[in-house]
């Protein structure tokens, strides 16, 4: 204690040693500083008695003793928290396990769910780490055997631009499956419509055949009841779609209404086949389709009105003979 007192005074400080005091000390030779070796000498002297000595050293054994104690809690609180976090690291690489069985890549994306967002995190300090360690810095996270066990998964060290690629392909996996789901759907459709086309081509050829001419009336359309009412339906489309697709200048398997109109694939294979068969692009006129303008728009459903229509429209005059000006096919070779 005097000799702390003895610094603080040498510092400046307000100590409790005043100089009267200071003086009385050195008078019986008191040692303000004392070194190790000054206390072995001290304690090796011969004004130490045999018991004090033994005392003395049951003291540095308790010591020793208790250093060594406090080092080995120390360093199984090491041990602990280093088994704690190969345990933790462990769970992660299970994880990334999981994952890459999941989406089929190792690479987890910056996704919206929040499942994976520990996984996302340890998977940047990996990253991290193994960048700390090939430049040359200590990296005690990242041993030899956890860079092995990530290498035999496939681990991304570095993401490139082809690894996001990558992973941007799995990040839509779900969303992937329905949009392929809807395109196989959408191939199936198509197919069934054109199949379905040829269905009525077939049907215009037996109709010419029967009757000689592939001008179905257009009036049955109006007529449910009609046989050709279908056949009729579907001439008066050919048409319509004919001269849609010559205003655009291109032929589209689809019409300009999208969806809704992808049931008339008309296209140059299908002009062809209805050119070869003799099919007038532009329908005759008749005394009954030109009254057909006049007549007030027919309400949606309405079957009652949709017959009388067709019942005058027979009763006004009937189809004439096609003229041989009439057989030309606009745009047929």
């Amino acid at each position: 204690n005097k000799r702390k007192e003895y610094q603080k005074m040498g510092k400046g400080i307000d100590s409790s040693l005043t100089r009267g005091r200071i003086r009385q000390l050195e008078a019986i030779n008191f040692e303000w500083e004392v070194s190790n070796e000054r206390w072995r000498e001290l304690r090796e002297g011969a004004f130490w008695d045999e018991e004090t000595r033994k005392a003395l050293k049951i003291q540095e054994d308790i010591k020793a003793e208790r250093e060594r104690k406090k080092e080995r809690n120390k360093e199984e609180k090491r041990a602990e928290a280093q088994r704690l976090l190969d345990q933790k690291w462990q769970e992660r690489l299970d994880e990334l396990v999981k994952y890459k069985n999941e989406y089929g890549v190792a690479h987890v994306r910056w996704m919206k769910d929040e499942k994976y967002k520990t996984l996302r995190g340890w998977v940047h300090v990996q990253r991290r780490e193994y960048k700390r360690r090939k430049a040359g810095e200590v990296c005690n996270a990242l041993t030899d055997e956890r860079i092995r066990k990530l290498n035999q998964l496939g681990f991304d060290w570095e993401v490139t631009r082809a690894v996001k690629r990558k992973s941007m392909g799995y990040k839509k996996t779900a969303a992937a499956r329905a949009k392929e789901e809807k395109r196989v759907a959408a191939i199936k459709a198509d197919e069934e419509r054109l199949r379905q086309w040829y269905v009525m081509l077939e049907e215009l050829r037996a109709y010419k055949a029967l009757h000689g001419t592939t001008d179905v009336a257009e009036w049955e359309r109006y007529n449910p009841d009609s046989p050709y009412h279908r056949l009729s339906e579907w001439v008066y489309v050919q048409r319509r779609e004919y001269v849609k697709k010559r205003r655009r200048g291109k032929w589209r398997s689809q019409g300009p209404m999208g969806e809704e109109e992808r049931d008339v694939p008309l296209t140059e294979g299908g002009i062809r086949a209805l050119n070869d068969l003799g099919f007038r692009w532009k329908a005759p006129s008749s005394p009954a389709k030109n009254a057909l303008f006049c007549l007030p728009e027919l309400p949606a459903g309405d079957l009652e009105a949709a017959r009388a229509v067709a019942r005058w429209c027979e009763t006004v005059a009937a189809v004439p003979s096609p003229r041989p000006a009439d057989r030309a096919v606009p745009g047929g070779s």
